[in-house]
């Protein structure tokens, strides 16, 4: 039960501190709610003896209640003038998609309405009825509930962000102030919105500016376009022309040369044949005058032999079979003419299209610009991170013995009975750096400031702080376990992305700017100042740095890994049918980063590098 406070309102319950509900009043004259007071005495019934949870007075035998009904029309009353807008506002229900619980809700958790920044922590419209009743809760600034007010909370003082430090450029809560802040110029957010909106109003026209010059040059690459379109399309059309102008001039010719070829080949044969007939026809003559040649040698009449023997044998030979033949005639000869008019073509051809080749890609719409990709400089769907994808691969030489690494992108570790797992020395303890088997390094205090989830910030930080007397840069560290680490063979600048994916309860993501020069490395990931570790698990996921812890809610075992190492940012997100933040790192990083994994602190863990290729993009 909550004390009794000067401050109370008398319509207050003194029991759950909310506005009086079905009040009643004991003998004693406190009120309370009815509900609240019978549970009270309900875990007295063993004992039958009752008591008023404000002044102890005893009641024997329990004591019958009734509604006071002056008492609950006063409240309604109170209510009603000191905050009419309560009657305006919604029925209560259970936060939904988007919604921000209420902090103080237990079981049904519903929607806040009010976020409190003195209490910092959000209110549904039940539990911030105390502080429109209660005269010291009055005086607490109430704005309207948003996620975001999770981000305007000092992560190290659970403090509003109340001050803009001019001189470290960010914003801190009062004590910050006092305490890192002493003798530095600052400003009010307000004060500060101001000087950043004249910032914001000259960026926004200078991006108008742009917007116009882009869309100009949209206008004007568009008509480019067409100009060149219908460029081409007249070269074409005009192309098409001139072979077949072209080719029907060859036609032509080819049509002349065969009719010459013809028109030879038959008056030749015509000539043959007329020779042929003459010459058959002479055959015919001398073979008649043989035949009387010989019925002539047959006369005995010697008189009538030499009379007719003259005029047989009298006959005028022709010469037609001196005419010489050309047994082997052919057009042949042609042939040489014909291939080298087709070569001379084709030459001519090969010249002209090499000067054709040469002149169209001169037609430009652009000057030759290379026109390079355009990069989301903030991606923000998971298409547009695919675009920075990096392919890693596993150094087998930086692995612990422990580890078992498969195909370049996997990695796991077993319960195994050999394997040396202790309780003290085999788990990063942010409590007792010297469980990392430190042999020079003294112990270490962490004041940590723990997170009240009471107060409604489930993913709130927590932060710790070391005090280690000597650099842990290039400090040598003697393992005494196993560190279950292993680096990939590369490094990462600029932009770059990945994603991994684990088994079991957890993995551990890391980042070093060294690699290690023995199996398993000189030093755990997360204990110096060049290296980073991020724990993941099913429940969230914890990030050190120089050992300093910080802690933030999981729920995918898929994580994705955004790197900028220009802006020096450094994100986790979890991907599921969609892609959300989970952590974000921001800090100067000077050297690439050489992206690692440890299972030191999960037994039978495994991780695998996806592979990317296999993503549509």
């Amino acid at each position: 039960m909550a004390e009794c406070s000067d401050d109370q309102s008398p319509f207050e319950c003194p029991i759950c501190l909310q506005l009086l509900k079905d009040p009643v009043t004991t003998a004693c004259g406190h009120s309370f709610c009815m509900n609240c007071i019978e549970k009270f005495w309900d875990v007295d019934d063993q004992k039958g003896v009752y008591s008023c949870p404000q002044c102890r007075q005893i009641f024997t035998p329990r004591p019958t209640l009734n509604r006071s009904t002056v008492l609950a029309k006063l409240v309604e009353k109170m209510k009603k003038e000191t905050h009419p807008a309560v009657e305006d506002t919604p029925v209560m229900g259970s936060a939904g998609s988007g919604d921000v619980d209420c902090d103080f809700c237990v079981e049904n958790k519903l929607k806040a309405i009010k976020f409190c920044l003195v209490c910092v922590a959000h209110y549904c419209e039940a539990h911030i009825q105390t502080h429109y009743i209660s005269a010291a809760l009055k005086r607490h600034k109430l704005v309207n509930a948003s996620s975001r007010h999770s981000e305007q909370i000092c992560p190290q003082h659970d403090k509003p962000l109340e001050l803009y430090c001019c001189q470290d450029q960010q914003l801190i809560c009062m004590q910050c102030a006092l305490i890192n802040h002493m003798n530095h110029s600052m400003a009010s957010p307000a004060a500060k919105r101001q000087e950043i909106q004249e910032q914001l109003k000259s960026n926004q026209d200078g991006l108008q500016e742009e917007i116009h010059k882009i869309v100009l040059k949209i206008q004007e690459v568009k008509q480019a376009s067409v100009s060149h379109k219908q460029s081409a399309q007249a070269a074409v059309v005009h192309s098409e022309k001139i072979f077949t102008e072209l080719i029907s001039s060859l036609e032509k010719k080819r049509a002349v040369i065969t009719e010459m070829i013809r028109n030879q080949k038959d008056a030749e044969e015509r000539n043959a044949e007329e020779l042929i007939h003459t010459l058959e026809q002479e055959i015919s003559d001398l073979t008649r005058r043989d035949e009387e040649l010989g019925q002539l040698s047959q006369v005995d009449d010697d008189i009538y032999f030499i009379q007719n023997f003259s005029s047989i044998n009298n006959y005028q030979r022709s010469n037609l079979c001196n005419t010489a033949v050309n047994q082997h005639l052919t057009f042949e000869e042609i042939h040489p003419i014909l291939s080298e008019l087709k070569s001379q073509l084709d030459h001519l051809c090969e010249q002209d299209t090499v000067r054709i080749s040469e002149r169209v890609p001169t037609v430009h719409i652009l000057n030759d610009e290379k026109i390079t990709e355009y990069l989301p400089s903030q991606p923000k769907t998971r298409e547009e991170f695919l675009i920075y994808s990096s392919k890693l691969c596993l150094n087998h030489n930086s692995a612990c013995n422990q580890l078992s690494v498969s195909n370049n992108s996997s990695v796991s570790r077993g319960n195994s009975a050999n394997a040396p797992i202790h309780s003290s020395d085999s788990s990063r303890s942010f409590g007792s750096p010297s469980s990392f088997g430190h042999s020079h390094l003294q112990e270490p205090s962490f004041p940590i400031l723990s997170h009240d989830r009471s107060r409604g910030f489930g993913g709130q930080f927590s932060f710790g702080h070391s005090s280690l007397q000597q650099p842990l840069f290039g400090a040598k560290l003697q393992i005494q376990s196993s560190t279950y680490q292993v680096l990939c063979d590369k490094s990462l600048s600029g932009c770059c992305y990945f994603e991994v994916e684990y088994a079991g309860k957890g993995c551990s993501i890391a980042f070093s700017y060294d690699q290690f020069d023995v199996a398993g490395g000189s030093f755990l990931f997360g204990c110096n100042n060049r290296s980073w570790i991020f724990d993941f698990s099913k429940a969230d996921i914890n990030m050190l740095h120089t050992n300093i812890s910080t802690s933030n809610p999981i729920v995918s075992s898929k994580i994705g890994v955004y790197l900028d190492q220009s802006e020096g940012t450094l994100s986790f997100y979890s991907v599921t049918d969609k892609i959300t933040l989970l952590h974000r790192v921001q800090t100067t990083f000077t050297e690439p980063l050489y992206p690692g994994f440890s299972l030191q602190k999960w037994i039978d863990g495994s991780v695998s590098i996806c592979d990317q290729s296999l993503i549509p993009k």
